[in-house]
């Protein structure tokens, strides 16, 4: 469901936050590798890449992260991964919660170390779960310092609300 190509430019812009304009700017930049084109050469989007925009916009407008570092962060496997885990299902099609009968709050925790890209998954469930890595975890360690925290269970949840709205709309348009 997540991965099928289903939303236009339109309906994309609509859910994601982000202006038509500035969607079209970053696909013929090739700043986000999303999309694909139908055979009528219209753009269609999945939910994984309503997301990537989602995260590329809050980068370039709320705390002014250049569009090519924010791509980094946007095009990030960790994202696909999340969305994946986040709408795992039982056999009778019901969403999984956690052993302990909560839903995981998945972020995405990102710094830049040397040019590179850190980041990884952390599930907080509770205030004070996150310990920042150890000193000598040298794959992490700028994580020790300033970086960004990107409530990815939180956009997935804002974009299926707006989904099922349009959802609604299509329907009552229909009727």
């Amino acid at each position: 469901m997540f991965a099928e190509y289903q939303f236009t430019l339109a309906e994309a812009a609509a859910l994601s936050g982000v202006a038509e304009k500035t969607i079209r700017n970053w696909l013929a930049r090739e700043v986000l590798k999303i999309g694909k084109r139908h055979i009528l050469g219209r753009w269609l989007f999945n939910v994984i890449d309503l997301v990537r925009l989602a995260v590329m916009n809050d980068l370039t407008q709320r705390i002014a992260m250049p569009p090519a570092e924010a791509s980094q962060i946007a095009n990030a496997q960790a994202i696909t991964d999340i969305v994946g885990r986040m709408t795992m299902r039982d056999e009778s099609g019901q969403l999984l919660d956690g052993a302990d009968g909560y839903r995981p709050n998945v972020n995405m925790l990102v710094a830049f170390h040397e040019g590179e890209l850190v980041g990884f998954a952390a599930n907080i469930k509770t205030p004070g779960n996150l310990y920042p890595p150890h000193h000598g975890d040298v794959a992490n360690a700028a994580l020790r310092r300033a970086h960004v925290v990107i409530p990815i269970y939180a956009t997935v949840g804002d974009l299926i609300f707006r989904i099922e709205e349009l959802i609604r709309e299509r329907q009552a348009s229909e009727e």
